[in-house]
């Protein structure tokens, strides 16, 4: 089935409201909004997922919400304008990098950054630490990935109101020290995964649970 092309931007997307009383803007991703594939499949990233939910919850609660693909340019940013209510958006990530340039634009709006993981500088650190564990064993020093280099994530966290954090404590932590209201978010899963607590309790030494994507030695496969 052939890909439909990338939107920059959905507006009004209001399926799931009983009422238009407000106006959000969602910067993340568009393409599980028109690609029913993305839609109805949990065999790409959960990221699709994240966002139809978090459409539907903002819709539940009377946002009609417009939503800006993370693959924007600055160049886009000009169509916004100061008419919303509510402004969620990536922001702990280079995916999130104009979090802080749509929330300037935005001063009659609260502002929620949704974080996918730690902190960036930690994020970064243990990235690092990572691919040199790689290097001293195998002797490659191979390109790291997922390296946050092009976000200011000193603005975009002076400019949000609150954090939600995708991750347990540890991410949730790396937080504390910007004094913002955190809210913790637990990483999702497809429907059909299920890990029941007794299979903690039985491990064996030639089954293996291994979360896929790029990344892979930052994930822990060699």
């Amino acid at each position: 089935m052939p890909r439909l092309r990338k939107r920059k931007v959905v507006y009004g997307f209001n399926r799931y409201c009983s009422a238009n009383d407000e106006k959000a803007l969602l910067y993340y991703k568009t393409d599980p909004l028109f690609d029913g594939l993305l839609a109805t499949s949990y065999s790409r990233h959960v990221n699709n997922w994240q966002v139809l939910e978090l459409v539907k919850q903002l819709n539940y609660f009377g946002f009609s919400v417009d939503v800006l693909d993370r693959s924007i340019t600055e160049k886009d940013l000009g169509m916004l304008a100061d008419d919303y209510n509510l402004f969620v958006g990536l922001g702990a990530g280079d995916s999130g990098k104009f979090f802080s340039d749509i929330a300037d634009k935005l001063p009659s709006a609260r502002k929620i950054l949704y974080a996918a993981g730690p902190e960036p500088s930690l994020s970064n650190h243990l990235i690092d630490k990572r691919y040199k564990n790689f290097q001293a064993w195998s002797g490659f020093d191979v390109k790291r990935l997922r390296m946050i280099t092009r976000l200011d994530f000193n603005a975009s966290i002076k400019d949000c109101d609150s954090v939600f954090c995708v991750g347990g404590r540890f991410a949730l932590r790396s937080y504390e020290a910007f004094n913002k209201p955190l809210f913790s978010i637990l990483p999702s899963s497809a429907p059909w995964l299920s890990v029941r607590p007794s299979d903690f309790h039985t491990r064996r030494s030639n089954q293996i649970l291994y979360f896929g994507g790029n990344g892979a030695i930052v994930k822990g496969l060699d």
